[in-house]
Parts: C-alpha cells; structure tokens; sequence
C-alpha cells in the first residue's frame, strides 16, 4: 500500500474502524433537495463538516437567498425561515437542532 493509499484510508476511517465519506443534504418542505455536500472524510463530524461547507458560509456571509421573514395566519407575529438539524450542530439565528438526547 502506497503512501497516499495509507493516508486516504486514515482520513476516512472513523472511530469504529469503519471507512466513510459523508453526504450532507438539506431539503425543503416538499422532500426537494435544495443542497448537496459530498466527500467529506467519515472521521470529521457533522458539525465540522457543516462549518466547512459552502452552505454554512452562505449563511454567515448573508448571501444565500432565503426566504423572507414571514407573518404567521391569523396573527402579528412573524418568524423567520430556519433549517433544522440534529444535536451535533450549534444554535444560530438560522439553526435550530432538538433537545439533546444525553440527560
């Protein structure tokens, strides 16, 4: 096995031993995909590869078009459009993830 060969496999094993690239996807209401992100090494996690991705920069840098802010029926009240994920990633104004699983 080649240098290259060796360090390739070491980038992408994760703690488990297993090999694995990671596929980061957001779709929107309607199951359509909006974003794709490919190739990320297995042993980098979700949140790292979240940061690195040219999604996240988009949204630290204002320059995606999301939709405007919006007034919900029958109300006054307006909310702006979020993405959800999963505990791994960080709170911001555009992300919300769920409660922590750990007690």
């Amino acid at each position: 096995m080649s240098q290259r060969e060796i360090f390739a496999a070491s980038i992408s094993t994760t703690y488990k031993q297993y090999h694995s690239i990671v596929l980061q996807v957001v779709v929107d209401a309607n199951l359509k995909f909006v974003t794709v992100d490919v190739g990320a090494c297995g042993k980098q996690s979700d949140g790292g590869v979240f940061r690195n991705s040219a999604l996240y920069h988009s949204l630290e840098t204002g320059s995606l078009q999301v939709r405007e802010d919006t007034v919900l029926p029958h109300s006054e009240i307006t909310l702006p459009h979020i993405f959800v994920g999963d505990e791994a990633y960080l709170l911001t104004n555009y992300l919300v993830s769920p409660y922590s699983r750990q007690k």
